[in-house]
């Protein structure tokens, strides 16, 4: 008797796993892709940032090809870098995805940054950068960026600000008054 209930638990549990299987959504998950973000002569704009009034910049981009894209940046204090950038896949390493993360060097060829692309909003038109100048570190310092002119705000600054409260750099949001 306790056996014929055991057998009878099993099968429900079965039946109801291969429902659970069924009755999956077959929805993809489209993901960032950094190097749409920064294509063929796009104007970025950062709009917010952590780092401080000094990292308030746009980036031009001048040419992009394949995984690699070159961009003058231009901060508002002036200062100019003429920068490369190597698209990446740091999310998935295992899974061909699209590529999130670019690793960003001086012309020279010194290590300059890692900005890895987390949340992409309007069409392609806002983001939410996680921004490391430390090689191989994990990024602290947030930036919300914007391209063709877009605001930047609505779901996209909501999730700018539940990112940074999440890693505890609200308080440090400065924004940007672009003046290019």
């Amino acid at each position: 008797m306790i056996a014929g209930r055991r057998i009878r638990g099993a099968a429900k549990y079965a039946v109801l796993m291969i429902l659970l299987q069924f009755g999956q959504s077959n929805y993809i998950r489209d993901y960032e892709d950094i190097s749409k973000f920064y294509s063929q002569d796009a104007r970025v704009e950062t709009l917010y940032t952590t780092m401080g009034p000094g990292e308030c910049k746009v980036d031009k981009v001048t040419k992009a090809y394949g995984v690699n894209v070159q961009f003058t940046r231009h901060f508002h204090s002036k200062h100019t870098l003429h920068l490369m950038g190597h698209f990446v896949n740091h999310r998935h390493r295992w899974y061909s995805v699209e590529l999130d993360t670019m690793d960003v060097k001086k012309k020279d060829g010194s290590y300059y940054s890692t900005e890895r692309l987390l949340h992409i909003f309007a069409n392609g038109n806002c983001g939410i950068f996680s921004i490391t100048r430390n090689w191989g570190g994990r990024g602290n310092q947030y930036e919300l960026r914007v391209k063709n002119g877009y605001n930047g705000y609505g779901k996209c600054y909501s999730r700018f600000e539940l990112d940074t409260k999440r890693a505890g750099v609200f308080k440090k949001i400065k924004p940007c008054k672009n003046k290019r």
